[in-house]
């Protein structure tokens, strides 16, 4: 039929872009991923796109602030069936059966287990299946804390995956808007893709930059961000000197502020943009690879296949795990995750992180204790100094103080905030790593 045509990774990013600009208008950051090969439905794939942009969507009504998670992931599962995993995060984010049963066909069967009627706080669980598309839906919910969506659907791998371009061979990307959160997502895919990437505050910025570099290192790829302080003319003047680069710019489906007239160098995307997108971009820049710059050391990000400092998430809740970890792969850096201070003590004995990102209420041993447990081994001598930061859902002056005289250098609240953790990341740390990270380009480099 002809909605089986429709790709896995088209119809997600369809709808984190349907999502996008409610998010934005709510001050939300919205994490956007795809991972693995591309692959079509097995069943319905207009009904299953529905209830996963329905879910999407209420999803950004009710999260009240902070990070919400939107990925997929396909991979092979048992005798060689193919499935997909759809995931909704959010620390603040309360669904409920009434909240699925919003999104599902009328009467779908729906099961809900907890709280306990002497735990008022005991995790939600609901569990769904789609008869229309095959899809199980699985949400757990913690009062106050969080939601996790999982959806399993199967699906079948595309005939053309195979001829995909994956490997942009150390080509360069430049990404350009005035805040550095702007892209979310859109680093750590091009990464995986064998890009390297640059970013710059604004389009002067990137202009200037064309004066210290030669004609063979210039980029073969450059994105602005149109509501992030990004001018179509200004990028259409930057586009004149990279006559061999893909000049993209990006916009949400608000509507582009400034139409790129025919005839323009400028390619006009809707954000986020697709792994298809990302393939046919990377497979030009191979196309072209002789004028292009093909390796070469990344000014503002990491070699490709690297890594950045690793930061410990510290955290009892599963939601709030997977977020942290997420929004700092979207900050540049790599995520470790445990479940409570004891684990966290053990890990950091095992080997060192750059910084801890500490939950405070956690069973077996709480964040204070594990801090003051931390802090007396590097007084002894057996751990480096590493700077500890509080993460916590409560935010009372006496809470913070608690915090800072057991030995944590930062006191962040829940849901967390990109740009709060950035900030203080940056200055706990010294600068080291992270999106915001600017380290001049050496001129010839």
């Amino acid at each position: 039929m002809p909605s089986k045509l429709l790709t896995v990774c088209e119809a997600v990013t369809a709808g984190a872009r349907v999502a996008l600009p409610a998010a934005l208008a709510k001050g939300l950051a919205l994490l956007n991923d795809y991972l693995g090969p591309t692959a079509r439905f097995e069943s319905d794939a207009v009904a299953l796109r529905h209830r996963l942009d329905r879910l999407l969507r209420i999803a950004v009504q009710h999260t009240p602030s902070g990070c919400l998670l939107f990925t997929t992931e396909v991979r092979e599962g048992p005798a060689g069936r193919w499935v997909a995993e759809t995931q909704i995060a959010a620390t603040g984010l309360q669904l409920t059966a009434a909240h699925l049963a919003a999104a599902l066909p009328e009467g779908a069967p729906i099961e809900t287990e907890g709280p306990a009627p002497d735990d008022p706080e005991q995790m939600v669980t609901t569990r769904a299946l789609c008869p229309e598309s095959g899809a199980f839906i699985f949400v757990a919910t913690k009062p106050v804390e969080g939601t996790l969506v999982l959806v399993h659907y199967p699906v079948e791998p595309a005939p053309d995956d195979a001829q995909r371009v994956r490997d942009a061979q150390g080509a360069m990307a430049w990404l350009v808007a005035d805040h550095p959160l702007a892209f979310g997502t859109l680093t750590q895919q091009l990464h995986r893709l064998g890009w390297r990437t640059r970013r710059f505050p604004s389009v002067a910025a990137a202009a200037a930059a064309l004066d210290e570099i030669p004609v063979t290192r210039r980029p073969a790829l450059v994105v602005g961000m149109q509501s992030y302080g990004v001018r179509r003319d200004d990028l259409q003047q930057l586009a004149q000197h990279l006559p061999d680069a893909d000049v993209v710019l990006g916009y949400e489906l608000t509507g582009l502020h400034d139409p790129v007239p025919s005839g323009h160098r400028l390619q006009a995307m809707p954000l986020p943009l697709s792994p298809l997108d990302l393939f046919a971009l990377t497979r030009r820049a191979l196309q072209h690879a002789s004028s292009r710059a093909m390796g070469g050391a990344a000014a503002e990000s990491l070699p490709c296949g690297t890594s950045g400092p690793r930061v410990l998430v510290v955290d009892d809740n599963p939601v709030n795990r997977l977020l942290a970890s997420e929004m700092l792969r979207t900050l540049g850096y790599q995520p470790d995750a445990v479940v409570n201070g004891a684990e966290a003590v053990r890990r950091c004995e095992e080997s060192a992180p750059s910084a801890v990102l500490m939950d405070v209420q956690m069973p077996a041993m709480d964040g204070l204790a594990a801090t003051r447990r931390l802090r007396a081994l590097q007084a002894e001598g057996e751990l480096p100094r590493f700077p500890i930061l509080a993460a916590t859902a409560y935010s009372s002056g006496a809470d913070e103080q608690a915090c800072l005289a057991a030995g944590m250098d930062a006191y962040l609240t829940k849901p967390l905030d990109l740009t709060r953790l950035l900030s203080e990341l940056q200055r706990v740390t010294g600068g080291v790593g992270g999106a915001a990270s600017t380290t001049p380009l050496a001129p010839g480099a």
